[in-house]
């Protein structure tokens, strides 16, 4: 009998697979054959068990021929597959200084590596992306790897960029002449804790700003303070301005601002007397002595609670260094003392209107007299005020609260052993109530 049956070939394989490397996977199978007739046969495969089969689907087959000729064959399909995400390769926390006010351009490198695929063929990407600029504060960068099959893995890290900040500045309140202080804040910014510098301006002519410490350094998450003084000259009159502080750290710059008001008062002005003296433009100690001996009776009126005599005594002082300017008083200290007087003035009452009686007595040559009393007056003979001349031979009556408008007055000297009688004799005058009074000068000789 002829033998026509041919063998029966098995294979036996697992699929899918997944690929062990960029080339695919080794694949093991077993394969067999049997014939009724020859028995058990060693069939012939391709591609061979253990070869190294390329991602995607390959089918493997064999065949098997018995002693008759008969040849028997099967088939396999097995799959290589990716399913192997990349692995990220990420740079440890980044900390960076910020070198604008917008933050800090930050760069970094990432990487990716997939047994399965070549590193070309990865597509990473992050954001915010490598050379990006960074705000203040802490971002987290997030980053991707993905592979030819899909296959994508992600990944983060975080870029804190410190910075500092200025924190608000109290106003200021300065006496003319004088110095005030007030404190400037330093605020550490996520962790920031290098050396600030601090700088002013918009200070105007006559007034110096210090710092001390000029900078500081604050505690990471923490903050330092300095102290900002501001210093006047005795030109500098009543005023506000606004100081613009600025913090510098290599390229980064921030700043707070601190309003100044310039204040007066009676013992500022004192001072500014002495400082001007000591300056040279009030040239003779006398007359200097002359205008803080009012600024003093001023002070005690405000406190006796007569604000009008005390605004007639500033009325009066603002008299003497006008008739002194250009002889013991240079004309732009004259105008200081003049313009801080009138603003103490206006604080005072801005509605009383000055009216003290003023006058001078002097020699025949122009000199003042020292020391002469005056003597005011009613129509009865009555005496309502005495005022002493002071070392310009100036007086004043400030408590004018008790003439009677439209009433007449006189004023008579008496002058110091050594002088002649004064011509005239007196000086009658009718009171007007609400305006300053400036008799003619006494002369004597």
């Amino acid at each position: 009998m002829k033998d026509t049956t041919p063998p029966v070939v098995t294979i036996s394989v697992a699929s899918p697979v997944e690929a062990t490397g960029p080339s695919g996977a080794a694949v093991t199978y077993a394969a067999t054959a049997t014939d009724a007739v020859s028995g058990s046969l060693i069939p012939t495969c391709a591609p061979a068990s253990g070869s190294t089969f390329a991602l995607g689907t390959t089918t493997i087959t064999c065949s098997a021929t018995d002693t008759a000729g008969n040849t028997g064959s099967a088939s396999a399909t097995v799959v290589v597959e990716d399913k192997t995400a990349p692995t990220l390769s990420l740079p440890a926390n980044i900390t960076a200084v910020a070198t604008s006010a917008s933050g800090a351009v930050v760069t970094y490198a990432v990487s990716a590596t997939d047994p399965d695929n070549d590193t070309a063929t990865l597509t990473i990407s992050c954001s915010p992306a490598s050379g990006s600029t960074f705000p203040a504060g802490v971002t987290t960068v997030t980053c991707t790897a993905s592979d030819p099959a899909g296959n994508t893995s992600t990944g983060s890290f975080q870029v804190a960029v410190v910075d500092f900040s200025m924190g608000p500045i109290s106003p200021v309140t300065v006496p003319v002449g004088g110095t005030a202080s007030t404190s400037v804040t330093v605020n550490s910014v996520s962790g920031f804790d290098s050396a600030v510098a601090l700088s002013a301006s918009g200070a105007p002519a006559g007034v110096s700003v210090t710092f001390n410490p000029t900078s500081v350094t604050p505690t990471s998450g923490g903050s330092a303070s300095s102290t900002l003084a501001v210093h006047l000259s005795p030109m500098v009159t009543p005023t506000t301005f606004t100081l613009t502080v600025t913090g510098t750290f290599e390229g980064v710059s921030h700043t707070s601002t601190a309003s100044v008001t310039v204040t007066v008062s009676s013992p500022a002005i004192a001072d500014v007397v002495g400082q001007l003296q000591l300056a040279g433009c009030i040239d003779n100690a006398g007359v200097a002595n002359a205008l803080t001996a009012k600024l003093t009776a001023e002070q005690g009126a405000i406190g006796g609670g007569n604000t009008k005599t005390a605004i007639n005594i500033l009325s009066a002082f603002t008299d003497q260094v006008r008739a002194q300017t250009g002889k013991h008083i240079t004309a732009d200290c004259a105008m200081v003392l003049m313009t801080d007087a009138r603003s103490l003035i206006d604080g005072l009452a801005v509605s009383a209107t000055p009216n003290p009686i003023t006058g001078s007595v002097r020699t025949a040559s122009g000199s003042g007299v020292a020391g002469a009393i005056l003597t005011l007056k009613d129509t009865a003979g009555t005496t309502v005020a005495t005022a002493t001349t002071d070392i310009t031979g100036f007086y004043f009556f400030a408590t004018t609260g008790l003439l009677t408008p439209g009433a007449t007055y006189t004023v008579t000297v008496t002058v110091p052993v050594g002088f002649t009688a004064a011509s005239a004799a007196g000086q009658t005058f009718t009171w007007p109530g609400g305006a300053e009074v400036a008799l003619a000068d006494f002369t004597t000789a």
